[in-house]
């Protein structure tokens, strides 16, 4: 029987998930009614550009690390072993790309919507195009974030799932649209503190049940977690720590550093150079927050090295490995269930809010504004950013029980836009239906059920009691399975950005009638006056210092 079954929540746990929701929803109100309240467009969006820098870190960190990462990485570690610490590593490579190449031209330019540099270096269709594609897969992420958050505390919670999630999601709505970004950035700010305390504890008691940290690392080495091929660069293998750095990578790039979510918050800061120093601290705040899953399942598996609780049956599905060890811990520790709802919790709500203040920031600039023949007051401006966070809210919480049932230059732009979504559909959905029908079949590390009391393996019937490898992890294929979906799932992302630059550049260098392009728009180590231009930069930035001064 799953022990999660039998297991009853105390007073503690339901006191830390309600402090959580509390804290977060009063933070959200009180911004909405200090003196601090948004009362200007600018102010709702950008905290009138003088916030301060430790909340923004915080903001940043809980904004990059959703729900997902906390619940699956442990389980990756635990069946995979030493890859998923490629996961962090990539969080300090975008910190590089975000420092040297992203920054100077984003914060220079200071648009309100960052789709408005696809208009100065395209055209306008381009930016409403790249907009449309933003809001809709930001919408849905969002709500795949809240949606594996609930169904994580519907897990523990004697609550249905389809009142619990719902409401969730109204919670975070009403606290974004109160608050604006302020809300959101000191509410972030709690959120990622809950995190990093909540994995911490998960890590600190598991290694003391274990029996310590030399403990931990001896039984994690014997289960062959650390014999991995770091120079295997096959794209057919599950997860290697080419595929897997490389798809953090790029997924890094779009979700923390192109992402107009977090562009807000370092537009929100008063200079330039605390955005830099601010850059620096969220890829190494980032890295932390992802690498301490991966510890937390390097402990896990100490613990179920011996009895795999996948193996014995214990645990239907191992997507839920992460919730299984919590539980399990939590009957012994009052208390460490509240703290992974309230974690799990914590990142949904920073994702999600971070989603629809940024998306109602975009389709605010990009398409109500130009569409509306007259002048917007501040208040009709404020009226409709919130009534579009209201709205997105109100389609996550209805897209739940959806979600359970189931011209010139520009033109190259366009194009490539379009083949880079067919393509990551196009291999997403082939990869998966492979997967599902059983054509590919995924192994894993060493597992076994040597340990487990008699009462559970005496009606397993299993004909051996330890399976998996303690070296080279294999992935089989159906011999008619054509190769294109054999390739490793971490390659999407990589696959549909190449394509979506090679179709562009293709068709931009057919249809370009050699237009010159402004300096601004480039990076920096790419502009012709680099000098000239970085003079000029520091010349407003001390004029920025100067006015806020």
């Amino acid at each position: 029987m799953d022990p999660s079954e039998e297991f009853t929540l105390t007073w503690l746990d339901y006191l830390l998930l309600t402090l959580t929701l509390g804290s977060s929803v009063f933070i959200g109100i009180y911004h909405s009614l200090s003196k601090n309240k948004p009362k200007t467009l600018d102010e709702y969006l950008f905290g009138n550009k003088n916030m301060p820098m430790l909340p923004i870190l915080f903001s940043n960190i809980a904004s990059a690390v959703s729900c997902t990462a906390i619940v699956i990485l442990p389980r990756e570690t635990y069946y995979y072993g030493n890859q998923m610490m490629f996961v962090p590593l990539a969080e300090i490579a975008s910190l590089f790309c975000n420092y040297f190449f992203f920054l100077p031209v984003i914060l220079k330019l200071g648009y309100t919507s960052i789709f408005e540099y696809l208009e100065k270096r395209f055209n306008k269709f381009t930016r409403r195009f790249g907009s449309i594609l933003y809001s809709a897969t930001q919408i849905l992420f969002s709500l795949i974030s809240i949606f594996a958050a609930g169904q994580a505390v519907a897990e523990v919670l004697p609550i249905s799932f389809f009142i619990f999630a719902p409401a969730a999601c109204l919670l975070c709505t009403a606290y974004t649209a109160l608050g604006g970004l302020r809300g959101v950035v000191w509410v972030d700010a709690f959120q990622a503190t809950i995190m990093f305390i909540s994995v911490a504890i998960f890590i600190i008691t598991g290694m003391f049940d274990v029996g310590g940290v030399n403990k931990v690392i001896d039984i994690y080495k014997k289960g062959g977690r650390t014999d991995v091929d770091y120079l295997d660069f096959s794209p057919f293998v599950r997860n290697s720590p080419v595929t897997t750095w490389l798809s953090s990578f790029f997924i890094t790039l779009i979700s923390t550093v192109i992402n107009q979510g977090i562009v807000q918050r370092y537009m929100s800061l008063p200079s330039y150079n605390k955005a830099k120093i601010i850059s620096i601290y969220t890829g190494i705040g980032n890295a932390l927050l992802y690498f301490l899953p991966v510890i937390l399942g390097i402990v896990v598996y100490a613990t179920y090295y011996d009895c795999d609780p996948g193996m014995s049956k214990l645990l239907k599905n191992t997507n839920q490995l992460t919730i299984y060890y919590v539980i399990d811990k939590g009957r012994n520790i009052p208390g460490l269930v509240g703290l992974l709802s309230a974690s799990v919790l914590s990142a949904a709500f920073s994702t999600m809010s971070t989603i629809m203040n940024s998306v109602s920031a975009v389709i605010y600039e990009d398409f109500i504004k130009p569409l509306i023949p007259w002048e917007l007051t501040v208040s009709q401006s404020n009226l409709i950013i919130k009534s579009l966070v209201v709205i997105i809210g109100i389609i996550n919480a209805l897209g739940i029980f959806a979600l359970n049932d189931v011209g010139s230059i520009y033109q190259g732009a366009i194009a490539g836009g379009f083949a880079g979504v067919i393509v990551s559909l196009w291999l997403g959905l082939g990869i998966q239906s492979a997967v599902s029908s059983g054509k590919i079949k995924y192994y894993s590390k060493i597992v076994s059920t040597e340990g487990c009391p008699p009462n559970i393996t005496e009606n397993l019937n299993l004909n051996v009691t330890t399976t998996g490898f303690l070296g080279y992890v294999p992935v089989t294929f159906d011999e008619d399975l054509p190769y294109i979906y054999r390739l490793s799932f971490n390659l999407i992302t990589l696959i549909s950005l190449l394509t979506s630059i090679i179709i562009g550049l293709i068709i931009s260098t057919i249809t370009s009638n050699n237009e010159e392009v402004d300096d601004s728009l480039l990076v920096p180590q790419l502009r012709k006056k680099k000098k000239k231009v970085l003079e000029s930069f520091e010349e407003e930035e001390m004029e920025r210092l100067k006015a806020v001064s």
